[in-house]
């Protein structure tokens, strides 16, 4: 869904004549892009905890201080 949001913004922002809404076409197909990679990640973690050791499992996705 964002590839081919920032393909059709860039493929739209080609023909304008308005440089800065080309400019912020593509800059919404780059948010679209960045909210499906937090999305995925978000979704993701649960499942990469359940990969590993059960008994590092909760501190592993966590920050420790060193």
């Amino acid at each position: 869904m964002g590839a081919a949001a920032t393909i059709g913004a860039v493929n739209l922002g080609l023909g304008m004549t308005d440089k800065t809404a080309a400019f912020y076409l593509i800059l919404g197909a780059y948010f679209i892009v960045a909210l499906g990679f937090s999305l995925q990640q978000t979704a993701a973690n649960p499942f990469a905890i359940l990969l590993g050791d059960p008994a590092g499992g909760r501190t592993a996705s966590t920050w420790r201080a060193a």
